[in-house]
């Protein structure tokens, strides 16, 4: 048997090696359509992702992958979260097993890569790399500082997206009024310190309900201009974190709720909320997922070497690491068949 001939058998018998192993291992997707996400593929990529009035959020994964398979419930959780933000920023994921050379394309070395696309984003963009933290909360404010920030649209600001930025010389509820769409019938009025996501969470939240309109009033060293904003009772310089109004078309103010830290306001914010949305909007406010990992990936010893372990570091280094060189030497040749030699005894 000839070198190349030897070489192509050997090949072919890894990956049938491979592929009966990842199929008693029952290896399946790790999302589905179902999910408040976008399931991605070659085709569709572009289509989604491209040219579109809201950001996205694109995490690359391997099914077989350790780290994406302890992940996986994490971004659920995630999606599930920020379902509700989607006029602004979305989710999508893409299998880089079935869809390798879209992801080679976007420059994809490691599993699970999470990279930012910016709304109007073109052929040209790459998206921008980020932190694939596994907090939620980490996760929220990663999300809220990218579509906050300068490079978060090509070209112009799209129209559709809500103001962040703190409100800044109003004097009067009567000025609020007029600053607001004419289908507002309420105003959210966030007052908070500087260092709390909780009014630009909010602002995400309510981005698709158009008889909603939420603004932020930051709590500064110098807050004496905020209190004729204000309701009577309460005093500025009295917020811990963040006091949640409702400013209404007739004049009345209700306050819904008072943060007093961060730890936990999520869920509090959003059941306080949920009256508001569910008057705005036929869509249940959003359910704050659970933190907590599958048992069956929470129990995962990692101090231990997995037979799953051994087929992905197979499956990476056939998939990935040999199919990455167009050409092999002489002594790299040599490596590759005795490496798939040994897996075949």
């Amino acid at each position: 048997m000839c070198g190349s001939t030897k070489l192509s058998f050997l090949l072919g018998a890894g990956i049938l090696l491979f592929s009966r192993v990842s199929f008693a291992l029952g290896l399946a997707s790790l999302y589905d359509p179902s999910m408040p996400l976008e399931v991605l593929n070659s085709t569709s990529f572009q289509k989604v992702i491209l040219n579109k009035e809201n950001a996205w959020l694109v995490q690359f994964y391997n099914h077989w992958c350790g780290h994406c398979i302890k992940f996986s419930p994490i971004f659920r959780a995630f999606a599930n979260d920020v379902a509700g933000w989607k006029p602004v920023i979305s989710l999508a994921v893409i299998d880089c097993v079935d869809y390798m050379q879209t992801c080679r394309t976007y420059g994809i070395n490691s599993y699970p890569t999470i990279k930012f696309f910016r709304a109007h984003s073109t052929i040209h963009d790459r998206g921008v790399e980020v932190e694939t933290s596994h907090n939620l909360d980490q996760l929220r404010h990663q999300a809220v500082d990218l579509v906050d920030s300068t490079d978060a649209y090509r070209g112009q600001r799209p129209a559709s997206w809500p103001p962040f930025e703190p409100l800044q010389g109003v004097r009067s509820i009567e000025e609020l009024w007029q600053n607001a769409p004419a289908k507002t019938n309420t105003q959210i009025l966030v007052v908070e310190r500087n260092a709390s996501y909780i009014g630009k969470e909010v602002t995400l939240e309510l981005s698709s309900r158009q008889s909603i309109y939420v603004r932020r009033l930051v709590v500064s060293s110098d807050s004496s201009w905020l209190q004729s904003l204000l309701p009577r009772e309460t005093d500025a310089s009295d917020v811990h974190w963040a006091d949640l109004y409702a400013l209404h078309r007739n004049g009345s103010t209700t306050r819904i709720l008072r943060v007093n830290e961060e730890s936990g306001s999520r869920e509090l914010v959003l059941q306080a909320l949920e009256p508001y949305i569910r008057v705005a909007s036929s869509t249940p406010a959003p359910t704050p997922a659970s933190t907590g990992l599958p048992q069956e990936i929470s129990q995962v010893d990692t101090s231990r070497v997995y037979l799953v372990d051994l087929n992905n570091a197979l499956a990476y280094s056939l998939r990935q690491e040999v199919a990455g060189h167009q050409l092999l030497n002489r002594t790299e040749l040599a490596a590759l068949v005795h490496f798939v030699d040994i897996l075949l005894k």
